[in-house]
Formats: structure tokens, C-alpha cells, sequence
């Protein structure tokens, strides 16, 4: 069986490692993750925007709840002007063109550029800052470890780099 999902894209389920669609995955699901439009997804694969569509479609059946749990940040950035990451933390996400729009100090038709720039940045920022959250609180909890068990002399952290800790 084969699923197509443009003309570009045909996945065979015998062989699902097509060297286009594997080059082409990550961008595609992060881009329609974080609201990449059919016009766009179109350019980025070579295709019609048509078939950018079938894509971002494909992959939005694929991942309904991310889809939605992006799209909720995207929302309640728009109307609070900020997200919370971490509920433990408290940790927040500001977005200052958003407050100012808020606070009627800028027109949403002449500012949307960089309105539709931070609620971009908002559905970003539930996955990337929430896992930025973490490492540091896991930072946190070794250090601790480390001091608790008398390894203080054997382990030290140097550094982190993204998820990975040194």
C-alpha cells in the first residue's frame, strides 16, 4: 500500500524511508506545528501550494494533540499577553507587542507583522521553553544529588547544551 500525500510525496509501507520525504519531515512537522501556511510549505518542498496543504493537513491528522496544545499557547497569548510555562516555577513567557495591543497602543492591521511574529513565538515556546524550564530544574535536582551524596570531589557539572547535561 502506498499513501500519497502529494505528488511529490508517496510513502510506500514497505519502504518508508524515501530520502525527499525523510529530508523534508522535520521542517514540514515542526513548520506546520508552528503554524506554517500552505503557501509556504509549498515553496520549502518544491510543490504546488495545493499540495503544501495535503501536507500540513496530513501531518495535523497526525499529531491532533500537539496541533492543539499549540494552538490553546497561541490563544491565550493573544489574550493575556504572556503564557505560563511551569505551574511548579511559575515561569512565564512575555510578549510585549501583544500587552501593547492589549492596552490599545498599537492597531492590530498596521502592527500585524509582528503580532502574528510573537503568537508564532507562542507556539513555539510551550515545547521549547517548557523543556528549558526542565533542564534547568534537573540541574537543580543533580546539583542537589551530588552535594547530598558527598560527590563533590568525583562529579561537577560544567555546563548544559540544550537537553543534555555536562
Amino acid at each position: 500500500d502506498n499513501i500519497t500525500l502529494s505528488k511529490e510525496f508517496t510513502v510506500n509501507s514497505v519502504n518508508k524511508s524515501l530520502k525527499k520525504l525523510r529530508t523534508a519531515s522535520k521542517p514540514m512537522t515542526f513548520g506546520t506545528i508552528y503554524g506554517m501556511y500552505a503557501a509556504k510549505a509549498g515553496k520549502t518542498l518544491n510543490i504546488t501550494k495545493e499540495e503544501g496543504q495535503i501536507v500540513i493537513d496530513f501531518i495535523k491528522r497526525e499529531f491532533p494533540d500537539v496541533i492543539k496544545m499549540v494552538e490553546h499557547a497561541s490563544m491565550m497569548a493573544r489574550n493575556k499577553g504572556y503564557l505560563i510555562l511551569n505551574t511548579r516555577t511559575n515561569s512565564r513567557a512575555w510578549f510585549p507587542n501583544i500587552i501593547k495591543l492589549l492596552r490599545g497602543e498599537i492597531d492590530e492591521k498596521v502592527h500585524y507583522k509582528i503580532l502574528n511574529k510573537e503568537l508564532s513565538e507562542a507556539r513555539n515556546i510551550r515545547i521549547q521553553g517548557t523543556q528549558a524550564d526542565m533542564i534547568k530544574e534537573c540541574t537543580v535536582v543533580l546539583q542537589q544529588w551530588i552535594d547530598d551524596n558527598s560527590y563533590t570531589d568525583e562529579i561537577t557539572i560544567l555546563s548544559w547544551v540544550h537537553d543534555e547535561i555536562i
